[in-house]
């Protein structure tokens, strides 16, 4: 709100020395008027940001969470919940390192292991159930260059002797890349 006023104040004056600059050039009257009003405007939006600065110095800049009320405060998760939740995370990270691993069996650069493994993960894919045979196939797209190729096929070979089944489901998983 105060950016808002602020840029009105400053067009104003942009505005106003333009009139002043033709009002030198041409002695017209109207030119004096016109401008005379334009002042008048850019002393309301001069009190209007006073204003507002000062409200905006009144307003604390930090709560604590004693001050908000019940219903805003924030709820700390139960500890059940929460051993719950670092065990997801923990079985998530342990997941991804096993792939990881795997990954740097047919990588130049091994240290970039991580790195190729969240542009997959952030990459298309095709989903593509097929009740008859059932499988679910994930048809992953190529990476940019060549040697990430390689090693994405090389995942997507050990995830399928892996047999994993869709959860909920029969569908066993099948990985492919598409060309």
């Amino acid at each position: 709100m105060l950016r808002d006023q602020l840029c009105c104040v400053f067009s104003s004056l942009f505005f106003f020395g333009l009139a002043m600059v033709k009002f030198n050039r041409q002695a017209v009257n109207v030119k004096i008027y016109s401008s005379f009003w334009r002042m008048v405007a850019v002393n309301d939006f001069l009190h209007q940001a006073v204003e507002l600065k000062s409200c905006r110095k009144a307003t604390p800049h930090h709560l604590l969470l004693s001050d908000l009320p019940k219903e805003d405060q924030f709820r700390k998760l139960g500890t059940k919940s929460k051993y719950f939740i670092d065990t997801i995370k923990l079985i998530a990270y342990r997941a991804e390192t096993a792939l990881v691993n795997i990954a740097r069996q047919t990588m130049s650069h091994q240290n970039e292991a991580r790195r190729m493994l969240r542009s997959l993960y952030a990459t298309e894919a095709d989903i593509l159930p097929d009740y008859d045979k059932k499988t679910l196939t994930v048809r992953l797209h190529n990476p940019a260059n060549r040697c990430s190729g390689v090693t994405v096929k090389n995942l997507c070979r050990e995830l399928n002797e892996t047999n994993t089944k869709y959860p909920g489901t029969d569908l066993r998983l099948v990985y492919e890349l598409v060309s």
